[in-house]
């Protein structure tokens, strides 16, 4: 995971998206109370909510201040939507609290397996597009005029 988000960072910071990655992750944190509530897979509804706030800020916004604006509206409603999944399970409530805060020793095998099966899809995918992408972070117009 340091290796992920350190490689990953280069791009938040080149981008100017530090208050998108805490979007994503209000949205991530629904989409895991949510597959708690139903009974499903944890990560795989984390994964899910993760990947539609992350669609959502990519077709709304283009420039950084629309980010911004669009960022803002999501994050208090993804939260929101998490409590309300997490008052509506009836599991235990060690189970609520370590979803809402993260905690990194509630990991099991099972998780395990999916955070290292996720990684190597996210390193994979960063050492396929690094230079386009370095590229386009560094300076988007002159990337947008080459293609």
């Amino acid at each position: 995971l340091g290796l992920v988000g350190g490689l990953a960072g280069v791009f938040v910071a080149m981008r100017d998206l530090p208050f998108a990655v805490h979007g994503i992750s209000e949205l991530s944190f629904a989409g895991a109370s949510g597959a708690l509530l139903l009974g499903m897979n944890i990560v795989a509804g984390s994964i899910t909510g993760s990947l539609l706030a992350a669609g959502a800020i990519g077709v709304l916004g283009t420039r950084a201040r629309d980010r911004n604006s669009v960022i803002g509206i999501p994050m208090p409603f993804g939260l929101g939507l998490g409590v309300l999944f997490l008052a509506l399970y009836k599991g235990r409530a060690a189970n609520k609290f370590g979803l809402l805060t993260g905690q990194i020793v509630a990991v099991d095998t099972p998780q395990t397996t999916w955070l290292l099966a996720t990684s190597a899809v996210v390193l994979i995918a960063l050492a396929v597009m690094w230079r386009p992408l370095a590229f386009a972070s560094a300076d988007p117009d002159v990337a947008e005029a080459r293609g």
